[in-house]
């Protein structure tokens, strides 16, 4: 099985188990809905910053999908917000860069 399959069965595992002890699950951060602009400009932005922050870990993970996504997403919002992507470098360079430094 591919890696992603594990982490998917993982996470189902993880979440089960602290639905079965009856713990709470983090939720984020609380927030007054009072109707007013500042409220409505806040949510914007956390939603967006906080949704990308989780594409950009699993893209720093080396995930095809979020690097994807977090490349469209500095297409489509450039000039206004940037996520850094990570040097994806071909295993065979890392082994023979280890190989070469333990000779």
């Amino acid at each position: 099985m591919s890696n992603t399959i594990f982490e998917k069965i993982r996470f189902s595992l993880e979440y089960f188990v602290v639905f079965l002890s009856g713990k709470a699950i983090n939720g984020g951060f609380g927030l007054v809905l009072d109707g007013s602009s500042r409220i409505d400009e806040i949510i914007k932005s956390a939603m967006l910053w906080d949704v990308m922050g989780g594409v950009a870990r699993r893209a720093w993970a080396r995930n095809k999908n979020s690097i994807d996504t977090v490349m469209e997403y500095n297409s489509f919002r450039e000039g206004i917000d940037h996520i850094t992507l990570p040097y994806v470098v071909k295993d065979d360079i890392i082994k023979n860069s280890v190989k070469k430094y333990l000779e």
